[in-house]
């Protein structure tokens, strides 16, 4: 009999050491968790031993951590991102905003001695900077109308003609640049495309008017169109001076001054309008690149599906 007790002794003995073990092990995950939320740290929690449930929660608690983490980076980005499109917005409107009041003033105040050749130039610079000014709007009301539901919205599409759609971007990108040479090169057969025909018109008349802005001594613009993939991809071609290596791989992210772009308009934002359009195409499902042309010049492409949820399969990003 007392074997028997000896023995159970011995195993009262391992279970209170045991239990002491696991309760100084929850303790201390503890401490680390209030360290963690204090202190806004990268570490992870540790763990002194696996059994008893300890390696399940202590993972399961660092796969939290994580993703709590994750979610605050994109929420910063976020946050640096409306900034940065506020800055440059701010920028964009006031620019225009400044010159048609220069010019305004100068017509007013000069009007008797002004000739009629230096009145018509004032004029035409103030309808310029005023059709810039409806460009600025027309982006920002693309982005209210994709952003109601927040990252990752998708917005109502119908069934379009691509070549329609084209036609009537290009017909008002002539109507604003009279002068530059537009090409369109469509598949004979015609292509149904579920979209917002309205959007999908904001994109290519945003591409088309990058290419003249910053495109840097662009005398064409060639548009090519090419079922493949499951969809259709659409690129916008110039025969300017390309796109600088350095601004590439950001050159969809908004933040882009225009600054340094040979034979372009620097006070022109040519961020925003491409952050418009990536987030118009991702919002049908599809996706964009932007690559120099080995002949010349710059081409930006984009990537929609045929279908209502089609997968995207087409690789997005940037080439060099």
């Amino acid at each position: 009999m007392e074997w028997i007790i000896g023995i159970l002794a011995a195993l009262v003995a391992v279970l209170l050491i045991i239990l002491a073990v696991y309760k100084r092990q929850i303790r201390d995950i503890c401490r680390q968790l209030a360290f963690l939320k204090e202190y806004d740290s990268n570490l992870l929690i540790t763990r002194q031993m696996d059994a008893f449930g300890i390696r399940e929660l202590t993972d399961e608690l660092n796969e939290m951590l994580e993703r709590q983490r994750e979610q605050r980076r994109r929420y910063l980005k976020k946050e640096q991102d409306i900034s940065d499109a506020y800055t440059n917005l701010s920028h964009d409107i006031r620019t225009p905003l400044t010159s048609i009041l220069g010019a305004a003033s100068g017509i007013l105040e000069n009007y008797g001695v002004l000739e009629d050749g230096e009145k018509r130039r004032l004029i035409g610079d103030m309808k310029k900077e005023a059709q810039w000014l409806i460009r600025i709007v027309e982006n920002l009301l693309s982005i209210t109308r994709i952003s109601g539901n927040g990252e990752g919205a998708r917005i109502h599409t119908a069934e379009e003609v691509m070549e329609e759609v084209i036609g009537d971007a290009v017909g008002k990108f002539r109507g604003l640049y009279p002068g530059m040479r537009v090409e369109v090169e469509m598949p004979p057969e015609a292509l149904i495309v579920p979209m917002d025909g309205i959007l999908i018109e904001q994109v290519l008349m945003n591409l088309m008017e990058n290419s003249v802005q910053h495109g840097g001594g662009v005398e064409e613009i060639r548009i090519v169109v090419a079922q493949e993939e499951g969809g259709v991809t659409t690129a916008v071609e110039d025969d300017g001076n390309g796109i600088s290596r350095s601004v590439l791989p950001v050159i969809f992210e908004g933040r882009l001054s225009g600054q340094g772009q040979e034979g372009g308009d620097s006070r022109r934002n040519m961020g925003i309008g491409l952050s418009v359009c990536m987030s118009i195409v991702k919002a049908h499902g599809g996706s964009m690149k932007a690559e120099n042309r080995e002949e010349g010049g710059a081409r930006v492409s984009f990537w929609l599906p045929m279908e209502e949820e089609g997968s995207k399969s087409w690789k997005s990003g940037t080439e060099f």
